[in-house]
């Protein structure tokens, strides 16, 4: 097969599936289409104002409706899926001046039954699901001009239920603080019970590379991770 003719044959498979429901690569289809918001996710800075010197924290919630997840910053893949590769949940802060970011904190993983490849025999796959939290630490630099700061963040992740997944989408998100040397930080409030403040004395959870999750490579010639792409064979059989 030519690349070409494998790659038309792909987009006529890819194009009928929609928007909304986009793959059910891996997992067995469902009778029932997906909720129309299956992750909700939303941000909070734990306080609006701060001096320079403080310690912040941005919580970054996701919402799953009832039997949907996503997956971890760092996917656990059982054998039983082979070379399979999830797309990891992901939280870029952007920058912003005089403020600097550590390690994120990320959710306690949920092991969710799911059925792979239309075998019917659930598998344990560890996910993030129900209302679960990151927090994103943050430290204001000693000679942080005053000042309004927006700080933009980019989730990235991919909602799934037992059975399909849905396109994996990018979310631009963003918090606001403003630098003022008269107003300390305030209290955080109930979103923040879980956040572990041992995070800013760690040295080793701060500076370059910290919120880059480990590299996680799809096979070669596989799309997705999971279908086989044709070697190139020039121009012969488009």
């Amino acid at each position: 097969m030519s690349i070409v003719r494998f790659w038309t044959l792909l987009t006529l498979v890819l194009i009928p599936l929609g928007a909304a429901r986009a793959q059910d690569f891996g997992f067995s289809p469902i009778a029932s289409p997906a909720p129309a918001d299956p992750v909700r996710v939303s941000a909070e800075i734990s306080s609006s104002t701060a001096r320079p010197g403080d310690q912040l924290v941005i919580a970054v919630v996701f919402n799953h409706a009832e039997n949907w997840h996503i997956n971890l910053n760092q996917p656990v893949v059982p054998k039983e899926m082979g070379d399979f590769v999830p797309v990891p949940t992901t939280i870029t802060p952007g920058e912003a001046a005089g403020l600097s970011f550590g390690r994120i904190q990320w959710p306690e993983p949920y092991t969710a039954k799911v059925d792979f490849m239309f075998t019917g025999t659930p598998i344990d796959f560890l996910v993030y699901a129900g209302r679960a939290v990151a927090f994103v630490p943050v430290r204001v630099a000693d000679d942080a001009e005053p000042g309004e700061r927006t700080i933009p963040l980019l989730v990235n992740f991919q909602a799934c239920d037992d059975s399909i997944c849905l396109m994996p989408e990018r979310l631009p998100l963003s918090v606001t603080v403003t630098i003022d040397d008269a107003t300390p930080a305030g209290a955080p409030g109930a979103t923040f019970a879980g956040f572990r403040p041992a995070v800013f004395a760690d040295p080793d959870a701060w500076g370059a590379g910290v919120l880059t999750p480990a590299a996680i490579e799809a096979p070669k010639n596989k799309f997705l991770g999971l279908i086989a792409v044709p070697t190139t064979d020039g121009v012969a059989g488009i």
